[in-house]
C-alpha cells in the first residue's frame, strides 16, 4: 500500500508511527487505519517531522541531520569508547598519555568509517571498508591481537549507538524515524568493518610472517654453519649451501636422504654429538652437530641442526674408530 520496503516498514513499526496487530509470529500486519493516515501525512505532502522527508521512491528516510550531528561529534564519542574500554580492561586504565591518544586517533577514524556507512546504507562502502583493512594491518603490525581489534570496534559501535539515542530522545519523537534508519544500518555496517579489519589484520600477518621467513633464509643461507632440517624420521628436507659443502655436496642433492646415509651413524635428538665424515674427494671431517626438536600442537615433527666443522680442534676431535 505504501510503496515501501519490508525493512522500511519494520523502521517505522520501530519507531511507534505504525503498530502491528495480532498475526502469525514471523507475519506482523497492520492496521488499516495507521497504514492510511501514515500515507495522508507523508506520500500526499506532509512529512515525518520537520527534517525527515519519506521517499517512497527508493525505500529509505533522509537520516542525514542526525548523521551530521554524530559526525561532529565523533571525539566527543572516542573518549566515551576509551572510558569504557577501562571499565573492562584494566590495563587500559593504566594507559600513559601517548597510549590514549593513539587510542583516540583510531576510535575516531573507527567511528567516522561506521557513521559514514550509516549514511550511504548497503551502497558505496569500499573505501571504507579499504580503511578498516588498514586500520587492521596497523595493528597486526603493532603487535595487537586481533580480538582487541574487533572489541575496539564493538565499543566504538555501542557508543555510537548510544550517542544517537541521545541526539534523538533531546531533539523530540520525531527523531525517532532517522534514529531507526541509522540503527538498522549500524550492525550490518559493523558486520562489514569487522570483516575488513580482519581481512587486513591477517593479510599484514602473512605478510609479516613472508619478510620473517625471507630475512631468516637469507641469515640461513649466507651462514658459514651447515644447516639443515630433519623430519621426524630424520630424512633430511632442506640443507642451506655452507651444509652441502661440508659434505662436498649439492644442496638440492642432500633433500629426500635419511641423515645416516650422509654423516653415517647418527643419534636423531641428540642435542650435541660429534660425527667424522669422508667425502667422496678423500677429505675426513669432523662436524660437531646441534640439534633443536621443532615441536607443533605439541608434538614433536622434526629437528633443526646446525653442523660446524671443528676439524683440528685439540679441544674436539676424537681419535678415529678402528
Amino acid at each position: 500500500m505504501l510503496g515501501l520496503a519490508p525493512t522500511v516498514v519494520v523502521a517505522l513499526a520501530d519507531a511507534g508511527y505504525v503498530h502491528p496487530s495480532d498475526g502469525p509470529p514471523g507475519d506482523p500486519r497492520f492496521a488499516l487505519g495507521d497504514l492510511k493516515a501514515f500515507q495522508a501525512r507523508v506520500v500526499e505532502g506532509a512529512t515525518v517531522g520537520p527534517a525527515w522527508p519519506l521517499s517512497v521512491e527508493d525505500g529509505a528516510f533522509d537520516a542525514s541531520e542526525l548523521v551530521a550531528a554524530l559526525e561532529g561529534r565523533a571525539v566527543e564519542i572516542g573518549n566515551r569508547a576509551l572510558a569504557l574500554l577501562a571499565t573492562l580492561l584494566p590495563e587500559a586504565a593504566g594507559y600513559d598519555d601517548a597510549q590514549r591518544a593513539r587510542f583516540l586517533t583510531e576510535a575516531v577514524d573507527r567511528i567516522e568509517a561506521i557513521i559514514a556507512l550509516c549514511a550511504r546504507g548497503p551502497q558505496g562502502g569500499e573505501p571504507i571498508e579499504l580503511d578498516l583493512a588498514e586500520i587492521g594491518a596497523d595493528a597486526a603490525h603493532a603487535g595487537v591481537a586481533l580480538p582487541g581489534v574487533l572489541l575496539a570496534l564493538r565499543l566504538s559501535r555501542d557508543v555510537v549507538v548510544q550517542t544517537a539515542i541521545e541526539i534523538s530522545e533531546a531533539r523530540g519523537r520525531h527523531w525517532g524515524l532517522a534514529l531507526s534508519v541509522v540503527l538498522n544500518r549500524v550492525l550490518p555496517a559493523i558486520d562489514r568493518l569487522a570483516d575488513a579489519a580482519a581481512r587486513g589484520y591477517w593479510e599484514a600477518v602473512l605478510e609479516i610472517e613472508a619478510e620473517s621467513l625471507e630475512r631468516y633464509r637469507n641469515v640461513v643461507e649466507q651462514a658459514t654453519d651447515g644447516v639443515f632440517e630433519l623430519d621426524e624420521s630424520g630424512v633430511v628436507r632442506y640443507g642451506n649451501r655452507a651444509f652441502g659443502a661440508l659434505l662436498g655436496l649439492r644442496t638440492d642433492a642432500l633433500v629426500g636422504f635419511p641423515i645416516p646415509a650422509l654423516l653415517g651413524p647418527f643419534e636423531l635428538g641428540a642435542a650435541e654429538s660429534e660425527v667424522r665424515v669422508r667425502r667422496d674427494d678423500g677429505a675426513e671431517l669432523t662436524l660437531l652437530l646441534r640439534q633443536f626438536e621443532r615441536v607443533r600442537e605439541g608434538v614433536v615433527v622434526g629437528w633443526d641442526a646446525v653442523a660446524r666443522d671443528v676439524t683440528g680442534d685439540p679441544t674436539r676431535a676424537r681419535p678415529r674408530p678402528d
